[in-house]
């Protein structure tokens, strides 16, 4: 199996207070600006949602997602890693987020993507990381806390 050539590693938590880019094209970061010591590729909507209800949002976008698998979780901290695979060779991509408390009925989030292997990554972080939040999105639109 194809996994098993490209094993996912030893992935560390991710702080976004924290956070430092590896010098790679091949991540992509969402994130309020004054949360992440890393400047965001862009910044996240205002959700009109608490945030634990945003949180089990993204975790119904992720499963819906190909290929993607839970594989840590803070439920605390309103934070999850998920994997995704790409279709063809199975690279590990390597998807965080943290559900952000703006308000008591509103909500952000901070999103990080990252490959584990390669390079250079032809904008598939970014496409993906905007495909969820779109996707998440309708999921909070269709289904309010």
């Amino acid at each position: 199996m194809l996994e098993s050539l490209f094993p996912l590693g030893d992935v560390k938590p991710v702080d976004f207070t924290t956070l430092e880019f590896s010098g790679k094209p091949n991540q992509y970061l969402v994130c309020p600006a004054d949360l992440c010591a890393a400047t965001p590729h862009a910044e996240p909507p205002v959700f009109d949602v608490p945030a634990p209800a945003l949180a089990r949002a993204w975790a119904a976008v992720a499963a819906g997602e190909p290929r993607v698998a839970l594989f840590a979780e803070d439920a605390a901290a309103l934070q999850a890693d998920h994997v995704q695979r790409s279709a063809l060779w199975r690279f590990p991509d390597v998807i965080t987020a943290r559900s952000i408390v703006l308000s008591p009925e509103t909500s952000t989030v901070a999103v990080f993507s990252r490959a584990i292997y390669g390079y250079a990554d032809l904008g598939v972080n970014r496409k993906r990381v905007t495909a969820w939040l779109r996707r998440l999105g309708e999921a909070v639109a269709r289904y309010p806390p």
